[in-house]
């Protein structure tokens, strides 16, 4: 019965209720200059030079497979995610103007940091484009009183990312790559950013880990072929996981479906790459549609924790 509402929504619309697609643009939507900068500035602190380095190394070592030549000497502007000052975004940028990519680090408690995920794209993680989206999905403009609205960047990890905007005291969560409202309370996004941190850490790659390999694939709509709803997932050991970068090496289009918030929002992305590094950890490389301008790298062991993957 649950899918069969999926797929009926996604006759009478094109997609699913609460699934990130591509997004509709939306311009002037937030009607105040000063919250789009506090917006762009959140959590703002002095990054430290080991910071700085940590992220110097990781793009330089992401700089050497062919889709990321470009961030090669690229400037990168580090800024903190969230409170408490454990993660940060990287936006890698070519003369200090366009934004080629991103990265998310994350500090261990133990010292040293972790690549939380990374990406290509010119409207990365946190940017402009999903902030005024999100203002325009919660109707939040200059007659609501845009003045009493504040913003803030959390990310726990990358399927628990988000814009936290709270207006007349009421915190609302929209995804930080779309800026569409998530499902979620406040009490809901604790616990599941409670349960799920720690879990997120085992799987990421740490500074002195090389990348070894990659595989690159075109861009697919993860519409086109809805197999979720039918197929089985794929049978995949998350320690011998050998079998899925078969299958990428091998050209297969397959997608990553992901139910979140009780199941009340389904994730469905296409897989469109995948890099290993020395350390034994693979990303997946992912995108919300054809040509949707973010192609994500996402650590294979946590989506196979959140998730399942489809032929």
């Amino acid at each position: 019965m649950k899918w069969r509402k999926i797929l009926a929504s996604i006759a009478l619309i094109g997609l699913p209720l609460y699934s990130l697609g591509s997004l509709t643009n939306a311009n002037s939507i937030v009607g105040s200059e000063e919250i789009r900068a506090n917006a762009a500035a959140v959590q703002a602190t002095v990054i430290s030079d080991e910071i700085s380095d940590q992220a110097r190394i990781f793009a330089n070592q992401i700089a050497s497979e062919p889709q990321f030549t470009s961030w090669n000497n690229a400037d990168l502007s580090i800024s903190a995610l969230g409170p408490g000052t454990h993660s940060w975004l990287v936006l890698v940028k070519n003369n200090k103007q366009a934004i080629l990519g991103y990265m998310v680090l994350n500090a261990l408690e133990a010292g040293g940091y972790q690549l939380g995920e990374y990406g290509l794209s010119s409207a990365p993680l946190f940017g402009g484009q999903s902030f005024e989206h999100s203002m325009l999905q919660l109707g939040l403009n200059k007659s609501t009183g845009i003045d009493k609205v504040s913003a803030e960047r959390i990310y726990i990890h990358p399927l628990l990312a988000a814009w936290k905007i709270t207006s007349d005291s009421n915190p609302y969560y929209t995804d930080a790559a779309t800026g569409e409202q998530l499902p979620v309370t406040a009490e809901g996004w604790e616990t599941s950013a409670k349960t799920e941190r720690s879990q997120a850490a085992l799987f990421q790659a740490h500074t002195e880990h090389k990348l070894q390999k990659s595989h690159s694939l075109a861009s697919f709509d993860p519409y086109a072929k809805l197999s979720w709803p039918t197929n089985k997932p794929l049978d995949i050991n998350p320690v011998k996981y050998s079998s899925l970068l078969v299958k990428i090496n091998g050209q297969q289009q397959l997608r990553y479906i992901a139910e979140r918030f009780d199941g009340q929002m389904l994730y469905a992305w296409s897989v469109v790459g995948y890099h290993s590094w020395t350390s034994g950890h693979a990303y997946i490389a992912l995108e919300a549609g054809e040509d949707s301008g973010l192609r994500r790298y996402i650590p294979l062991q946590l989506l196979l924790g959140l998730g399942s993957f489809y032929s």
